[in-house]
């Protein structure tokens, strides 16, 4: 279970929700995100309250009109309140966000992003607890990039931004991405070097394409038909104690490698507790099953998946002040925080 935490003081008349930027001692406040993330100094975090927040302008990248796209060029922290149906207030930015070269280091936590999620020659960024409900496309050259228990469509390597995709065609795209404790709704395409461990991909019958030298362990496969690991000229991986529900086959063509698999798992229910967290069942076949003697799948390895996704730092999630101060000066205010351990 999650341990989120929340505070309330008094309840008042509700004051209308801000986008709150933080830099060491300082906070200002804005009306909008787009504002706040373009006032933003080098290193800040941005807070951005509860709800839809629609993403409106649309800046100019690589010669063309991006349509209600966030432009993100330096280092920055966007810090929503959650992303899931499970958070108390859950945050969702409605558009496409972008993220250029100055952006490496960037840290996104506790949002869903319902468009396309672009990021361009960006290192060491993370994004956790969080939701990508479109296409996480890679373009240029980057390293160290880590997700860790959000859920995302696809992952594509692109040669580069906003422009054609293909592995054989420019092996300068990313390298040592870091998958881990996600739900994977759809492919990874044209990544080499990757790590991809604890992870649920749901129903598709083509997880990997031109997936190269990666580590593929502890994660479970639901399509129910074959799983080739050799199609799309996938090559040098090594899969190891993952769980399929169908079969895994190509496992030794293109000097791919895979061994202690567990395959022709008959029933999704005979796995998981339910189909949306996707907890495992006592008896699960998965249950202590890792490659680390831990769970495969979300709340398996070093560090394992909470239920929902709340950011790990407290965010308010709602404020609120009287209409008039107490008799002895005092504003009442009611605040409400919610946070979520690691």
């Amino acid at each position: 279970m999650s341990s989120a935490v929340a505070l309330f003081l008094w309840a008042g008349v509700t004051k209308a929700q801000v986008f709150m930027v933080v830099k060491g001692d300082v906070s200002t406040p804005y009306n909008n995100l787009e504002e706040a993330v373009e006032a933003a100094e080098e290193g800040s975090t941005v807070y951005i309250p509860t709800g839809e927040h629609s993403i409106l302008k649309s800046p100019t990248i690589v010669g063309s009109v991006r349509t209600r796209t966030l432009l993100i060029d330096k280092r920055l922290t966007l810090m929503g309140a959650g992303a899931d149906e499970g958070a108390l207030n859950a945050t969702s930015l409605v558009g496409s966000v972008t993220l250029t070269e100055g952006a490496s280091g960037s840290r996104f936590e506790g949002l869903t992003i319902t468009a396309t999620l672009w990021m361009d020659n960006v290192s060491n960024f993370l994004m956790k607890r969080c939701k990508v409900n479109s296409i996480f496309n890679f373009s240029g050259k980057g390293d160290g990039n880590l997700f860790r228990e959000s859920q995302i469509s696809q992952i594509v390597g692109y040669i580069s931004l906003y422009g054609s995709s293909g592995f054989s065609s420019n092996v300068n795209i990313y390298t040592e991405i870091l998958v881990q404790n996600c739900v994977l709704t759809s492919s990874i395409t044209n990544v080499k070097k990757g790590i991809f461990t604890n992870n649920v991909f749901t129903y598709n019958s083509t997880p990997f394409t031109q997936v190269h030298q990666s580590v593929i362990v502890n994660n479970i496969f639901t399509q129910t038909g074959a799983v080739n690991l050799s199609v799309s000229f996938n090559s040098w991986n090594n899969a190891t104690y993952n769980l399929f529900v169908g079969s895994l086959t190509g496992t030794t063509s293109n000097n791919n490698y895979a061994a202690d698999n567990i395959t022709g798992v008959a029933y999704l229910t005979s796995i998981f507790e339910d189909q949306v967290l996707y907890q495992l069942k006592a008896d699960s076949p998965g249950k202590n099953a890792g490659s680390d003697g831990t769970d495969m799948g979300l709340y398996g390895g070093a560090i394992p998946a909470k239920e929902q996704r709340i950011p790990a730092y407290p965010v308010v999630t709602a404020f609120s002040a009287g209409g008039a101060t107490a008799a002895d000066g005092v504003l009442p205010v009611r605040i409400t925080v919610e946070a979520q351990d690691r």
